[in-house]
């Protein structure tokens, strides 16, 4: 989303008077705006949940200052096996444009080895001033044996 510009101060001139050149301010203010347009969407990272042995609660990653489109990425791997069998479910919550408070849950990772992974992106339509959020469903038959590691990434569209 392009940054913000300053309002152009009153009575700045466009032209130079003398001869009708575009004036310096006019010509820098014009790169700022289409440097402005070149940049991609704001991304937003929860710190990345590292070695953890318990559910994650529900954890804002985003708030969202402008209603529009937004990318929603999680990448989950499990870093210690129970030995017997675990679970690690992500769900993903927001606010949609009508004001419906919406939650996707992925599908749980039972795989009990280190070699169990998961990675998906989904697209959502937030309104303003709302939070998206994660949190992880967590079970491990010797409790807090099984260990996961989380990353979630948020990235503006529109």
């Amino acid at each position: 989303m392009p940054r913000a510009l300053p309002p152009i101060p009153a009575n700045t001139p466009i032209a130079d008077p003398k001869d009708g050149t575009i004036t310096t301010f006019m010509r820098m203010r014009w790169q700022q705006l289409v440097d402005g347009w070149a940049e991609s969407g704001s991304v937003e990272t929860l710190t990345p949940v590292l070695a953890k042995t318990a559910a994650l609660v529900t954890t804002s990653v985003f708030t969202v200052f402008g209603t529009g489109d937004y990318r929603v990425t999680w990448y989950l791997r499990k870093t210690r096996a129970d030995g017997v069998a675990s679970s690690a479910t992500v769900t993903i919550g927001f606010v949609d444009v009508d004001s419906q408070a919406l939650t996707y849950t992925g599908p749980a990772l039972t795989l009990d080895t280190v070699a169990a992974w998961q990675s998906e992106t989904k697209e959502v339509r937030c309104i303003n001033s709302s939070d998206i959020t994660v949190a992880v469903a967590y079970s491990s038959t010797t409790p807090g044996q099984m260990r996961y590691d989380l990353v979630v990434k948020v990235e503006q569209l529109s």
